[in-house]
């Protein structure tokens, strides 16, 4: 009887640390997933509402250097690195595509100086966007950085060095 139940325990253990192993892989996965899948393909499109006035936008993001930035209004780390982007746009095309739900009151806080579209789900699930803030540089169309978590300024004009170098 007492081999018995060692055998059970080791089988046990061995189910116990597969499901962490699976449960620690698909936390870094979600994580990271962008920066796996995404340099290289193409976004060439924005579509959504315009989190003004909820009309239809569509942004186009197919040629030129872009700095694509997907935050949310309920997202702290997103809204603090707002005046940074705004900065950013101020020299290179930026284009925010937020998440909702989107609060009003903190969209319009926040004055940002370049377009924004509020899209739908498929879109951050079609491009395994996952945490936010996320910030991707594209170029032609074509995903060549992808960080997630907040960016600095300096990042991004670093990040537009070196696709130019």
């Amino acid at each position: 009887m007492n081999e018995k139940n060692e055998r059970s325990d080791k089988i046990f253990t061995i189910v116990i640390t597969v499901i962490v192993i699976l449960l620690i892989a698909y936390n870094i996965f979600s994580y990271y997933g962008a920066h796996i899948t995404l340099p290289g393909s193409e976004i060439k499109q924005i579509t959504g509402t315009d989190p003004k006035n909820g009309e239809p936008v569509s942004i186009d993001v197919s040629s030129g250097v872009v700095i694509l930035n997907l935050w949310a209004t309920w997202c702290e780390a997103c809204v603090k690195e707002m005046p940074g982007l705004n900065a950013i746009s101020e020299k290179h095309t930026t284009v925010g595509v937020l998440r909702g739900p989107v609060d009003d009151l903190t969209y319009e806080r926040l004055a940002l100086s370049f377009r924004n579209a509020a899209a739908d789900d498929t879109f951050f699930d079609k491009y395994m966007i996952s945490v936010l803030p996320t910030t991707i540089l594209l170029k032609d169309g074509t995903v060549k950085k992808v960080h997630t978590g907040m960016i600095s300024p300096d990042a991004v004009e670093s990040w537009i060095r070196s696709i130019d170098e």
